[in-house]
């Protein structure tokens, strides 16, 4: 409760400040296109990226400390669907080869941390790529009162002196003047996943490239019993439609 509080506090009392620097130097470069030399522009632009890197960094302080908080609704999800859906709104490189396996299944559960923590990590696997040409892979194995998830690329590869810090707050592989990021994403995605009583892990790629994220789901007990594909899509259409139909 002390981090929520910690973490909403500095989001609000920070935020405005930062935009506000962000503001001004927009206006500097504005004023100063014409007339700034090159090593100018490029300080502007740094400090530029710096305020939006700040951003990012109180909205995933924020994010970690509520993680779990506000599950939101149980619904069933065609995990499979869901990762399709992921695909199309992460926009990978077009020479990336990205899968959804069939053996990912419909199970009753909190839709949004789900759909958080497999954002993340296939958005991780498509921006730490070192190729951007390379595949990524999402599947699962059904299990009696849980589901385990893997997303396996065929990238870089985590270095051993990684393995024990990966999940901690404001850990990243690369200087984040190489890749954007606050080092937050594999903590909260740590915190969410045990929230709802699973684990987290890795290991590497099959041949020894690439790595393999993998994290247990709980099921939740659904009224109506076993739910399948088909009738998840079933009602997913009649949603669109009544949607549609204003």
């Amino acid at each position: 409760q002390d981090l929520e509080q910690f973490a909403y506090v500095a989001s609000h009392d920070l935020k405005a400040p930062l935009r506000a620097i962000e503001i001004l130097v927009e206006w500097l470069q504005e004023d100063l296109r014409n007339y700034a030399g090159g090593e100018v522009r490029e300080n502007l632009g740094l400090l530029k990226s710096r305020t939006a890197r700040l951003h990012r960094l109180l909205d995933d302080l924020l994010a970690y400390s509520r993680a779990g908080r506000k599950p939101g609704e149980v619904t069933d999800i065609d995990s499979g669907l869901l990762v399709e859906d992921l695909f199309v709104l992460l926009a990978p490189p077009e020479t990336m080869t990205m899968t959804a396996d069939s053996s990912l299944p419909v199970l009753h559960a909190h839709h949004a941390p789900l759909e958080q923590v497999l954002r993340n990590l296939v958005n991780n696997a498509i921006k730490h790529h070192p190729t951007g040409k390379g595949s990524i892979r999402v599947y699962a194995q059904d299990k009696a009162d849980e589901v385990l998830f893997a997303v396996e690329d065929d990238g870089a590869g985590i270095p051993p002196e990684f393995s024990e810090k990966i999940f901690q707050m404001f850990q990243t592989l690369k200087p984040r003047d190489e890749i954007e990021g606050s080092g937050m994403g594999l903590a909260i995605v740590k915190r969410i996943v045990e929230w709802q009583g699973g684990r987290i892990w890795f290991h590497g790629g099959p041949g020894g490239s690439g790595t393999v994220f993998k994290f247990t789901w709980k099921k939740l007990p659904c009224e109506k019993g076993h739910v399948t594909r088909d009738e998840v899509n079933s009602d997913r259409d009649e949603q669109d439609r009544a949607y549609l139909a204003g």
